[in-house]
């Protein structure tokens, strides 16, 4: 496979994807998870509020993520001109 090929490019979107995103969005998730169950474990909404306040910040470092570093070669991929 040549390296400026179109199926390198997928390859190595799909690695990026699995391993930068995937990677930092679950380790956001449980880092804020686990912080949060540290900080107020006494409360019995506790583990409820850190699993959302886990999961919005793994969404949020995904989606910056895939933004900025994996989705952003080839077609143009701004949607910003969408609004």
């Amino acid at each position: 496979m040549v390296n400026g090929s179109a199926g390198a490019r997928r390859t190595i979107e799909h690695t990026r994807f699995e391993i930068i995103l995937n990677l930092s969005g679950g380790a956001a998730n449980y880092a804020i998870y686990a912080l949060y169950i540290r900080t107020h474990a006494s409360t019995t909404t506790a583990p409820a509020i850190g699993l959302a306040l886990g999961s919005l910040a793994g969404m949020l470092v995904s989606f910056h993520l895939s933004r900025r570093l994996v989705f952003n070669g080839g077609v143009d991929t701004d949607l910003t001109e969408l609004r």
